[in-house]
């Protein structure tokens, strides 16, 4: 061979090598991690690691996937985390053996006087020696080992059921308080957040005197179990906390003996529990013994289905205040003083300083950026030495980036305060304004904020705003989180300015994930009384024994679920609602798990019980009762529970019931007589009511109470919707011949999607006269399964479409032979031999309280003439093209109007299915103007009046929506008595008359006041 011809040769294979590197290449970037959860270990020995390679061998062309192998689950439970392509992730949830696959989502953390609060203070009664043999596990952002309050002095060595190990890489010492650690995240189990620092801490860190914030909240520092052991598991970094590391610390974590877990993090939106990495997690744990507290979540603003985290085997807790509060205040010019909130630890030095808008201290910015001061808008120069106005909290960074001294600004819930990074305060909207307009109005404005100070909150506990709210009855329990002194990490920023240069040992933050570790540490006191006692019996002591008021929490039980902790009252409940093993799993039964799901999650031995015998949702064994029903229509609900004597042996119960809704509430027995300890009784509760509307609640306590133990469970009835459903309309093709049954056809296939025992809410209507199909809420995946399902032709969710914008009885002979239909249209609506019949789908009459059925239907038929022919305006393609199909079946015609998109193009017909006449619009030989277009029949007496510009009329909106007038633009004193040149808005802030531009010059609107509109070309 010559030179050449192999150096041609040895050219084509680096080329063929290199196409084949960057087409694995490309695979490679399609792959992301994937969760494959196979349930339960098995009892017998097997190499995991083995399994899942060979599983992922069997899914890969690959020679070698030890690459995308990321980690094995083998010690609690069966599973892997896997980088795949989304194909191989479909076959691999196609496997016998896998319950579930689903991507690795990142999970976001849920950002001391407070057990003093709850009745847990130095002088409590303790059982030393059996809480220092609780173990606490503390999922999280790591640890700081080095605080003094993981401090092992007087400790001895750790509990001989610890299978732990300290696996916390470089420079990183575990000790006989501090007894574990385990990193999944980064290299290191070392705390650089602060988080986990906290969390563990509050939990069971030990005394630490004069523990402070720069002064502030200056004290005991303490956890709720000052002797119980620590074990870190870190599965957060700075970027979040993927499902991959959350799963495996479960499997850590729960081998390695510890009593419970806390777990101060959630994913932002909620999922089926076998994709929920901490629901997965918190079951295998509760079957093991191990109870799991869980933080509710900070998005309480969102609503009162905001709770991510719902598996009934997680203890879930919202946020409450204590009685200390932070403030602050400012001193204006004048004298004025505003208070407000922040942990301000500076001080000014009683001087005043010059004020300045955020607008006027901005060159580079749009007004509406300017004035919320964000990132890049603040000029230096214009801000140094001045305390510096911004509209929004998000302006803190910008401040104190930008040199600022001092910042005030509005804040958006009243009940929290924020460590800031410079001399701030965030003051109520009202108080803002009262500043705002001292500095427009004063030629050399001035101020200065004082240093932050302490109050006492004699409304406490109340629920904060920020903590999440719903679904059902979720969170189970609240417990202080606001305004939480406890343990940092010293290489952390300790306010929420990352740039903030300050160190500290001991920081002050507010949010759920500093209520979930006083959960912890309250579930770890009650145990170190009740050591063999289980997590479901622990969690009923704590939910049953402190009332909340619902009166004065927004939400009511959806914001505090049971009320509030006691930790004290807790250790001797009288009463608790167990679950014995395999209740979760009859639960999930009765949601609607499959036999194959169940074997899988629980184990081979495991199995749904009996028809007969299968439990309703409502009817586990939980503290609390609540249910979903209908809306719009009165309900009856019985509720089944059995409780266990942990009190006095020889005892007796009654049963009364505390309610301020109009509730018939029945309880079968209303006396419960024990004669030992353990002792289980069994009672039912039967909830009757009035229809209640959309998205609303009813509650109810039930007290049993021996003279001694008040047992309280709260009683709930609601329309919320646990998940986001939506209308979808199901086709199945014409009706079948023969004898059937729709509604039961249909039930049967909605009971094959939802895992409710009960689908009466979701099936809204069945179509059964003319064709086959139905009309049912469902979520976006079983509206999916459904289309999947033999005999189905479509599924396709329902729309709301806008309209497409003279009659007699007299002389009308009676209705024709062929007529079948029927007048059901509500109270105080009749037919007649015109009117010949009505039905109604929407609200409760068929009366037209829009104008544009009346107006449609008198244009088609206001003669006397009988008309074959269904009339419709505009709808979607899917139901009207259904219907008219099946109509033109049937003899009948269907007119549709063509829709009122012209302006868009050419291809704007919605509807093109050519058995149905479809209409366009055209004009006839009359029109009405206005010196433009309108009919308007107001008159302004020949009078002239001012002119004012959309734009120069709004002191609320940013310029590019202030020039069309949206909602709430327009500022009434500039408006009134004058013409607004805008589009809707001016009717509803009072001005004389609008103006506004069209794009059409051949149609008019009528308008509600003296108005007229005119073509782009007439500007």
């Amino acid at each position: 061979m010559s030179k050449s011809s192999f150096l041609l040769l040895l050219d084509i294979f680096v080329i063929l090598m290199l196409c084949i590197s960057l087409c694995h290449g490309a695979v490679d970037d399609d792959r992301k991690v994937y969760i494959a959860y196979l349930g339960s270990a098995p009892d017998r020995d097997y190499i995991a690691t083995s399994q899942h390679s060979t599983m992922l061998q069997a899914l890969s062309t690959h020679s070698s996937v030890e690459n995308y192998l990321i980690r094995s689950y083998k010690r609690s439970f069966n599973g892997f985390a896997a980088k795949l392509t989304n194909e191989e992730a479909k076959k691999l949830a196609s496997f016998k053996e896998v319950v579930s696959v689903f991507p690795s989502k990142v999970y976001h953390l849920h950002t001391t006087r407070s057990w003093d609060f709850l009745g847990l203070n130095q002088t409590t009664k303790r059982n030393a020696t059996a809480e220092s043999n609780v173990i606490v596990g503390v999922i999280d952002s790591g640890i700081w080992p080095e605080s003094d309050s993981f401090s092992d002095e007087g400790f001895g060595p750790p509990p001989k059921k610890w299978k732990g190990a300290c696996k916390g890489g470089q420079n990183f010492t575990c000790n006989k308080k501090l007894i574990g650690a385990r990193v999944y995240a980064t290299d290191s189990a070392r705390d650089m957040d602060g988080h986990g620092s906290h969390t563990a801490s509050t939990a069971a860190g030990i005394n630490v005197r004069n523990a402070s914030f720069y002064g502030l909240a200056e004290g005991i520092a303490r956890g709720g179990v000052p002797s119980a052991r620590i074990a870190a598991y870190k599965v957060c970094d700075d970027t979040g906390c993927t499902s991959e590391d959350i799963l495996a610390a479960f499997d850590d974590a729960i081998a390695d003996g510890n009593d419970l877990l806390s777990v101060s993090l959630g994913p932002e939106s909620s999922s089926e529990f076998y994709l929920d990495p901490i629901a997965i997690g918190a079951f295998h744990a509760a079957e093991k013994g191990v109870l799991v507290v869980q933080s509710a979540g900070n998005s309480g603003l969102a609503g009162f289905q905001s709770v991510a985290s719902v598996a009934p085997w997680i203890l879930s807790v919202a946020a409450s205040t204590t009685d200390r509060h932070f403030v602050d205040k400012i001193v204006l010019g004048n004298g004025k003083i505003q208070t407000g909130l922040s942990i301000n630890s500076f001080s000014l030095n009683r001087t005043k300083v010059p004020l300045v808008y955020g607008l006027q201290a901005s060159s580079d910015c749009d007004e509406f950026s300017a004035r919320l001061c964000l990132p890049n808008c603040l000029n230096k120069t214009l801000v140094k030495k001045k305390i510096i106005l911004c509209d929004d909290m998000q302006g803190v960074d910008e401040a104190y980036n930008a040199g600022a001294l001092g910042l005030i600004t509005k804040y958006r819930s009243n009940d929290v305060s924020f460590v800031v990074p410079l001399p701030a305060i965030t003051l109520s909207s009202k108080d803002y304004d009262s500043v705002t307009s001292y500095l427009n109005s004063t030629k050399q404005p001035k101020a200065k904020i004082l240093r932050s100070e302490t109050i006492t909150d004699k409304f406490a506990p109340i629920v904060a705003s920020f903590s999440s709210k719903g679904p059902n009855f979720i969170p189970d329990i609240s417990a202080p989180g606001v305004d939480i002194l406890a343990a940092y990490s010293p290489v952390a920023s300790p306010s929420i300015t990352t740039t903030d240069k300050r160190r500290v040992k001991y920081n002050i933050i507010s949010g759920t994930s500093m209520s979930c570790p006083h959960v912890a540490g309250a579930a770890a006191y009650v145990k170190t009384f009740h050591p063999h006692w289980s997590p479901s019996t622990i969690k009923s002591a704590l939910m049953t024994t402190f009332p909340m008021d619902a009166l004065r929490n927004q939400g009511a039980e959806f914001a505090f679920g049971s009320g509030h902790i006691n930790p004290v009252k807790a250790i001797d409940p009288g009463l608790v609602y167990n679950t014995v093993k395999g209740d979760n799993i009859r639960f999930l039964c009765s949601i609607g798990y499959d036999e194959g799901s169940i074997k899988n999650i629980a184990g081979n031995n495991t199995s749904c019980p009996k028809t007969n015998t299968k439990m309703l949702p409502r009817d586990f064994n939980y503290p609390t009762l609540t249910t979903l029903v209908p809306a719009g229509k009165p309900f009856k609900v019985t509720f089944h529970r059995t409780v266990t004597n942990v009190g006095v042996a020889r005892s007796t119960y009654n049963a009364t019931i505390a309610t301020l809704s109009e509730l018939e509430i029945k309880v079968v027995p209303q006396v419960l007589s024990f004669k030992s300890l353990t002792e289980k009784k069994s009672y039912n509760v039967t909830v009757s009511g009035k229809a209640l509307g959309e998205q609303s609640m009813v509650s109810a306590t039930l007290i049993w109470s021996d003279g001694t133990h008040n047992v309280r469970s709260s009683i709930v009835i609601h329309t919320y919707e646990g998940v986001r459903r939506a209308v979808y309309i199901a086709y199945l093709g014409p009706l079948p011949d023969g004898d059937y049954i729709a509604s039961s056809h249909l039930s049967n296939m909605l009971q094959a999607l939802s895992k409710h025992s009960s689908v009466e809410n979701y099936l809204i209507r069945s179509y059964k006269r003319s064709f086959n199909g139905f009309a049912a809420k469902l979520t976006n995946e079983e509206a999916k399964k459904l289309a999947s399902f033999k005999g189905v032709v479509s599924v396709f969710p329902s729309k709301e479409s806008g309209p497409s914008r003279t009659a007699s009885a007299t002389r009308i002979r009676s209705t024709t032979q062929n007529w079948k239909g029927a007048c059901k249209v509500g109270q105080n609506f009749t037919c007649n031999n015109k009117l010949i019949r009505a039905r109604v789908y929407t609200t409760d009459s068929a009366r037209d309280t829009e104008g544009h059925g009346s107006h449609t239907a008198s244009t088609a038929a206001r003669n006397n003439i009988f008309i074959r022919i269904i009339f419709v305006s505009e709808f979607y393609s899917g139901p009207v093209a259904i219907g008219a199909f099946h109509a033109a079946e049937n003899g009948i015609l269907v007119v549709q109007s063509a829709g009122n998109s012209g302006t868009l193009g050419k291809q704007t017909v919605s509807i093109v299915a050519p058995w149905i006449l479809t209409v366009a619009a055209s004009t006839i030989d009359r029109r009405f103007i206005d010196k433009g277009f309108s009919v308007n029949f107001f008159s302004l007496n020949r009078t002239k009046v001012p002119l004012v510009y959309g734009l120069q009329a709004t002191s609320y909106c940013h310029e590019s929506i202030a020039r069309v007038d949206d909602p709430g633009c327009l500022d009434t004193s500039l408006v009134e008595n004058k013409i607004v040149l805008c589009d809707k808005e001016a009717y509803n802030a009072g001005a004389l008359g609008p103006i506004t531009p069209i794009p059409w010059t051949n149609i008019s609107f009528v308008v509600p006041l003296s108005a007229f509109s005119f073509n782009h070309s007439q500007i």
